[in-house]
């Protein structure tokens, strides 16, 4: 998917009920050359649906 991968990736986690309140999840992303993209979220709930 490129750009969108963790996005989707995240989506799949929420989709199987893995994270838990409280846990870390790190989004980490590589580009051409020296790019990189990470983020850190921290799950406080999850959704109903």
């Amino acid at each position: 998917m490129g750009g969108a991968d963790q996005l989707i990736g995240l989506h799949q986690l929420v989709m199987e009920k893995k994270p838990k309140p409280g846990d870390l999840i790190a989004a980490v992303g590589a580009g051409i050359g020296f790019m990189w993209t990470v983020g850190v979220l921290e799950v406080l709930n999850m959704p109903e649906w």
